[in-house]
């Protein structure tokens, strides 16, 4: 088996569920909304990393990490520029 394989939804797993347990862990409950959150989140990522792995023919690690940037990225940004 090509363990490769399992870099992408793994990377995608750990980027998004630290900052949804950070996040939705605030106010002590997680609701239905906050886990369909997740859902979404983990699928745009795998998507980003799989659209640059197959698309642009990357190895696994190198398009899981450039998904993470496109993905945190718009909203740090929204961050600063946006108060």
């Amino acid at each position: 088996m090509d363990w490769s394989l399992l870099i992408i939804p793994g990377g995608a797993l750990l980027r998004n569920l630290a900052g949804w347990i950070e996040n939705s862990a605030k106010d002590g409950e997680i609701q239905k909304y906050e886990w369909m959150q997740l859902g979404s989140t983990v699928a745009r990522f795998v998507l980003i990393a799989g659209a640059l792995a197959f698309g642009l023919n990357l190895d696994a690690t190198t398009s899981t990490g450039i998904a993470a940037l496109l993905d945190v990225l718009p909203s740090k940004l929204s961050k600063i520029f946006v108060k």
